[in-house]
């Protein structure tokens, strides 16, 4: 982990936040880094006040996917592993009540590939490479 998170910490609703767009992020424990192997989830491997940066990130920076519903996520061009099966991509659904904290996940563009539209402007904004830019439309980020 080259990343420095900030110092975060959550308010008395267990929540990170607000971003400066008004969200909230909560946490959950099955995706923790010390949580138990359950199958189809997966395990952050980063800080849990990482986890609400990561969502931050996402969201002040307006990285949504139609396709998928929700946000996504990267850090430092995608060098930041994020999960515990070197996943450098992470995933926050919509929520049903926009008044509800998000969540998320560390993911794989395998498992859950960004849309074109947000691909390219990851690219525009010099978020990402072209490099990184044609990992991630092969899958293989």
């Amino acid at each position: 982990m080259g990343y420095s998170y900030s110092n975060n910490s959550r308010n008395n609703n267990g929540c990170y936040g607000p971003t400066n767009k008004g969200k909230f992020y909560k946490p959950m424990f099955y995706h923790s880094k010390g949580a138990a192997f359950k199958k189809g989830k997966t395990r952050w491997i980063i800080p849990e006040n990482g986890e609400y940066e990561v969502f931050k990130i996402s969201n002040e920076g307006d990285w949504i996917c139609k396709k998928n519903d929700g946000y996504f996520s990267l850090v430092s061009q995608c060098a930041e592993i994020l999960g515990d099966n070197n996943e450098r991509l992470a995933f926050f659904p919509q929520t049903v009540n926009p008044n509800d904290p998000y969540h998320g996940y560390p993911v794989s563009s395998q498992d859950y590939p960004p849309s074109d539209a947000l691909v390219d402007q990851w690219y525009r904004e010099k978020v990402i490479d072209e490099v990184t830019k044609r990992r991630i439309e092969r899958r293989v980020i």
